[in-house]
């Protein structure tokens, strides 16, 4: 979810919930902190877009 918020083409996201207990689950994974390093990783292998906007 925090992916693809960072990019300015987006507004929301939907994600869906067949339990409540997942409506929390969803909150605390936006509210998660992921390291710089992981998204620069990521780039660095080519598993996203070097230019990708990611979460500060």
């Amino acid at each position: 979810m925090q992916f693809v918020l960072a990019a300015d083409e987006f507004a929301s996201i939907i994600p869906g919930a067949s339990r409540p207990e997942q409506v929390e689950d969803n909150v605390n994974a936006l509210n998660e902190k992921i390291p710089a390093d992981f998204w620069n990783e990521l780039k660095s292998e080519r598993l996203i877009y070097e230019k990708a906007q990611t979460p500060v």
